[in-house]
């Protein structure tokens, strides 16, 4: 399965200058909880923002430029990443940022997508996309931000269903 997970304010901002423009311990801690351990598929530049891979799962890293870090696999292309990915299990959570949403937004089967209550200056978005395809699953108040669960509709039924939906 592919599953996004994101953060972003009510206009699609996720990043200022290579950066998160916000911080929010509980949404920080919310996001940790998610992606820990899993099998995370990233941008160079996320990569670089993260400043340490996470325990116990495996980075996989879309760049043309070399990143000198042993526990990252580094891919040329998000299919190559994706390929890499079901080499570590079935699941695989796509962590940004925009260019690689846009180019896994068409395939995910799941977006876990944080709503940031206030808003921010930003020149990274996260891709429109059509709320037609996709079933909200379940939604979640914090203080805040907003956690959305979406579910892809052609994917529904006995293949994916509320029960897949990732734990904190």
């Amino acid at each position: 399965m592919i599953i996004i997970v994101a953060a972003m304010t009510r206009n699609h901002v996720i990043g200022k200058d290579n950066r998160i423009p916000w911080h929010i311990d509980e949404e920080t801690r919310h996001y940790r909880n998610l992606v820990e351990g899993k099998t995370l598929l990233m941008g160079r530049a996320t990569f670089d923002l993260m400043k340490h891979p996470y325990a116990h799962g495996h980075d996989i890293v879309v760049t043309h430029s070399k990143i000198n870090h042993k526990a990252a696999d580094v891919c040329g292309s998000v299919d190559e990443a994706l390929k890499k990915a079901k080499e570590y299990g079935p699941d695989v959570f796509v962590i940004g940022g925009q260019s690689i949403y846009e180019q896994t937004i068409g395939i995910a089967d799941m977006i876990l997508l944080s709503y940031i209550k206030k808003d921010y200056e930003g020149n990274k978005f996260f891709p429109e996309f059509s709320k037609a395809e996709w079933r909200e699953a379940s939604v979640e108040e914090f203080t805040d931000f907003t956690y959305a669960v979406y579910i892809r509709k052609k994917k529904l039924g006995s293949q994916h269903t509320v029960s897949d939906i990732p734990r904190r």
